[in-house]
């Protein structure tokens, strides 16, 4: 049930990937240019203000999630592929693997060992 609500969220998410295109920005456009012309031919009203600040609200929250998505997805692309390169190098050390998943005091020991060798230092 879970996997199928997940599976559909991101087929959701890949069908508005296309949102960040020229077209999509040149479309969002026309469309609140027609909107603002037909709210001043036919007066604007509260409703119309109302219907406006309802789809912006819509369009936002969506968004929001959307770009979150999408971030997350590339930002895990990136963790296993650099997971890959650490794992593959002879010289790599293998407990920086999945760091990003640990504890923030384990991140910044390994921040300290990293600055000390990159300077030459041993010392604590």
């Amino acid at each position: 049930m879970i996997s199928d609500v997940r599976s559909g969220l991101a087929r959701f998410a890949g069908a508005l990937a296309g949102t960040g295109s020229g077209v999509a920005a040149i479309l969002a456009v026309a469309l609140v240019a027609a909107w603002v012309v037909r709210a001043f031919t036919g007066g604007f009203t509260e409703h119309w203000a109302l219907v406006l600040e309802t789809v912006a609200g819509a369009v936002t929250l969506v968004m929001v999630f959307v770009i979150q998505y999408a971030t997350h997805r590339q930002a895990r692309a990136i963790l296993l592929k650099l997971d890959e390169l650490i794992r593959i190098h002879s010289d790599a050390r293998n407990d920086v693997i999945a760091v990003e998943d640990a504890p923030v005091v384990e991140q910044e020991r390994i921040e300290q060992q990293v600055r000390r060798q990159a300077t030459g230092s041993t010392t604590a």
